[in-house]
């Protein structure tokens, strides 16, 4: 017995914005035996994509500025419903900035492929982002050290090693990281300047 490989979406909200015609009906019929939360809109709104985990779109003009996020910001895995037989300006699909396209006639197979990719894709994309933050989190903390240690230095005509010692010390006291007792500090310093 073959398993269906979208039973384990059916926690996320999808939302449908694509013509109620024959295909549009038979892909929600096959997103719905998924059992995930799933929402049609037709005609399409202004702001696509709010409040959903998932989106399925039509393709059309001005679908990258319809989104309800900035480019490269996405709240949304975005997949992009094609028309059959329509010439596509490519330009305008690199904009929208899709996680998978899909294309008419949709065939349960590919909406399953479709799903799977846009949603992993997505999945990725996150935790990359969240990643770079924290990153950049630890670089900003490494630098409030850096000038705290400095400022302890000059203050306490101590070398570095007993200047990170103090600051240390100060953190425990007060039960607070050290990297947030050393921005409060550098932020103190500025003001006072």
């Amino acid at each position: 017995m073959a398993i269906n490989p979208l039973a384990q979406f059916s926690r996320l909200r999808l939302l449908v914005v694509c013509e109620p015609d024959e295909d549009g009906q038979s892909l929600l019929r096959h997103l719905q035996r998924s059992r995930a939360q799933v929402r049609h809109q037709w005609p399409a709104p202004d702001r696509i994509g709010e409040n959903a985990d998932v989106l399925f779109c039509e393709y059309g003009p001005g679908l990258g500025n319809r989104l309800a996020w900035m480019p490269g910001e996405a709240e949304a895995a975005l997949i992009v419903l094609l028309p059959q037989n329509v010439r596509l300006d490519y330009h305008e699909l690199h904009v929208a900035c899709p996680n998978a396209v899909l294309s008419r006639p949709y065939q349960p197979h590919l909406i399953d492929a479709a799903m799977l990719l846009a949603f992993d894709q997505f999945a990725f994309f996150r935790r990359q982002k969240t990643r770079i933050a924290r990153m950049e989190e630890n670089a900003r903390a490494m630098r409030d050290i850096e000038k705290a240690k400095q400022l302890i230095m000059r203050r306490n005509r101590i070398n570095e090693t007993e200047a990170f010692r103090v600051l240390r010390d100060m953190a425990m006291k007060k039960r607070v990281t050290v990297a947030s007792l050393a921005s409060k500090l550098v932020d103190t310093s500025d003001s006072l300047v």
